[in-house]
């Protein structure tokens, strides 16, 4: 208790200030078709000022600050975009509650520098994708009398961290209050708690938004386009380009660029080794697990936060896409591009759904779950790599490689930003003034104008914001699968306008149904491949090919079904 109190004097000292711009607002025009070919022969065609690997957020979010700035630029990923660490987190836009705590018991500017800056980007990726983030409600329920004034203070502190960009007051709840916001809890001993707000966002659909954005302003965008090798002048030894295996045409081909930034996430190692076979791994990586329940759980507007597990971990459970979303766990693991949750992972997170809600639950309750990789920037003296501190880490090879890891999706604008004012002059325009495609056309009734069933309209408007619109034109309304609000034209709409070039490209992270019931996705997968094949051109080899690939990956999404 002590300790708490002793942020105060430190964070007076410190103080709060923010980057405030008085620049006008930008809203970037609505998303265009996107043809892959054309884009595959501009890259070849032409050097390009700042080329990134890596589409997940860091990568996507790097192409619009530079393009931003007016620079030429290439944004290749080996997957699909925000297929790896980047479509599988805890989807909070948050400062960071337990870095906070860390801050505070171990008096660690660090952590406390962390929060600062996470809240400081919280609130700008609310004006920035409006659409795309809420504010979401979450309790912590405490069960111990010393447990109130402490958790009570140290989220008044997050409040006033966050200043003008707080979301709404925490403050204290009773038990009856907390029973009556979240029917299920279990109230054995539950003495009240304490409320807060933090931001709840669409992982996937914010990264698509980044890379549209970055095209509307000039980029070039390529998935499933892998750098097999660096090229370098061989005079001076400096990076000049890639060469790049096409995973859908199954050639390679060079891209030329003045700059190279690597923002592949976990797999920044492969990169650096190729650039210096001696380079030092970088990468702590630490693995997460998030499972998806059923709708009855939670209510719509309100999560429960379980402040410390057993083993010093904290919990969320939130609703999400009208399911219930629980996660995450933190183990030590090593870079793979193929991970799924063990069952480990899946009983401790039920024990704590148990533990905290008085509903009977087992693994058949499992809709889908999944396993991401966070690519921690390794620290030898951390104990494990929940003592790593999540801050982003930049460096430049003698070669000229640039390299971004670590950190967090919240701050994944001032890690953009940092590293391409490394790899180019620091400029006035900052994208925390743009304003994402689907901004444009987004207001508070556009669920009512869009007069269509009312879960598919909210759906549609939170997905696309003014691009729902554009969604609806294709003129196939029809639910893709029963019980679910996504409809049949989102799939011309994410071939035609977002690059997706496989089933699961639309499944997963266009849509995101196969991470709320992948059994569902199942059942779409079959209409979803046919119209892939018309509009790609598949033949019905290549249609039967994609169709057992994806179910191979659906099944990861359903650990039941493999027998764990």
């Amino acid at each position: 208790m002590k300790r708490v109190l002793l942020i105060l004097p430190m964070l007076l000292l410190i103080g709060c200030s923010k980057e405030t711009h008085n620049k006008e607002e930008k809203v970037l025009p609505d998303g265009k078709q996107i043809s892959r070919a054309e884009t595959r022969k501009a890259l070849e065609s032409k050097e390009y000022d700042v080329l990134i690997i890596g589409g997940g957020a860091a990568g996507a979010g790097a192409a619009l600050d530079a393009a931003n700035r007016g620079a030429s630029v290439a944004l290749i990923e080996r997957s699909d975009f925000a297929s790896g660490t980047s479509s599988k987190s805890t989807k909070l836009a948050h400062g960071g509650v337990r870095y906070l705590e860390k801050a505070v018991l171990n008096l660690d500017k660090k952590q406390y520098d962390l929060v600062l800056e996470a809240l400081s980007e919280r609130a700008n990726l609310f004006k920035m994708a409006p659409y795309l983030v809420k504010p979401l409600e979450i309790v912590t329920p405490l069960y111990h009398y010393w447990e109130i004034p402490y958790y009570w203070i140290g989220l008044k502190v997050y409040d006033w961290i966050a200043g003008a960009g707080s979301l709404h007051r925490s403050e204290y709840v009773s038990a009856k209050t907390i029973a009556k916001k979240i029917p299920s809890i279990k109230r054995t001993s539950l003495l009240g708690g304490v409320s807060y707000y933090d931001g709840q966002f669409n992982d996937t659909r914010l990264n698509i938004a980044l890379v549209q954005s970055a095209v509307a302003l000039g980029g070039k965008a390529l998935n499933y386009a892998e750098v097999k090798n660096l090229i370098k002048d061989s005079e001076t030894k400096q990076l000049i380009g890639v060469v790049v295996k096409d995973h859908i045409t199954k050639d390679e081909f060079e891209i030329r660029s003045k700059v190279v930034i690597n923002a592949a996430g976990p797999s920044v190692d492969v990169i650096r080794q190729m650039d210096d076979s001696q380079a030092r791994p970088l990468i702590n990586a630490s693995s997460g697990t998030h499972l998806i329940l059923s709708r009855d759980l939670m209510p719509s507007n309100t999560g429960v936060l379980v402040p410390k597990t057993k083993d010093g971990r904290i919990l969320f459970l939130l609703p999400w896409e009208g399911k219930t979303l629980v996660g995450t766990t933190d183990n030590k693991t090593s870079v793979s591009y193929d991970v799924f949750p063990s069952s480990s992972d899946l009983d401790y997170l039920l024990s704590y759904v148990k533990e905290q809600l008085n509903v009977p639950i087992d693994r058949s309750d499992i809709q889908s779950a999944w396993t991401g990789l966070r690519p921690l920037v390794s620290d030898p003296s951390a104990k494990n790599t929940q003592s790593i501190v999540r801050n982003h880490y930049i460096e430049k090879s003698s070669s000229g490689l640039i390299t971004i890891s670590g950190g967090k999706w919240t701050t994944f604008r001032k890690m953009s930003e940092d590293v391409v004012d490394i790899a180019m002059e620091p400029s006035e325009r900052k994208t925390s003034q743009l304003r994402l495609v689907g901004t444009r056309g987004f207001h508070s009734d556009l669920v009512d104008d869009l007069e269509i069933e009312r879960d598919i309209a909210e759906h549609l408007a939170s997905s696309y914001g003014g691009l729902a619109k554009t969604v609806l034109s294709y003129g196939n309304n029809e639910r893709l699968v029963r019980g679910h609000p996504i409809i049949v034209s989102e799939v011309h709409y994410a071939i035609d306008r977002e690059l997706a070039m496989k089933p699961l490209d639309v499944l997963s992270r266009r849509t995101r149904l196969a991470t709320l019931d992948a059994r569902a996705a199942k059942k779409a997968l079959p209409k979803v491949v046919a119209i892939m094949q018309e509009k790609l051109h598949w033949t019905s080899l290549q249609a039967a090919y994609e169709m057992q690939e994806a179910l191979a990956e659906l099944s990861k999404y359903i650990p039941s079904e493999e027998g764990m």
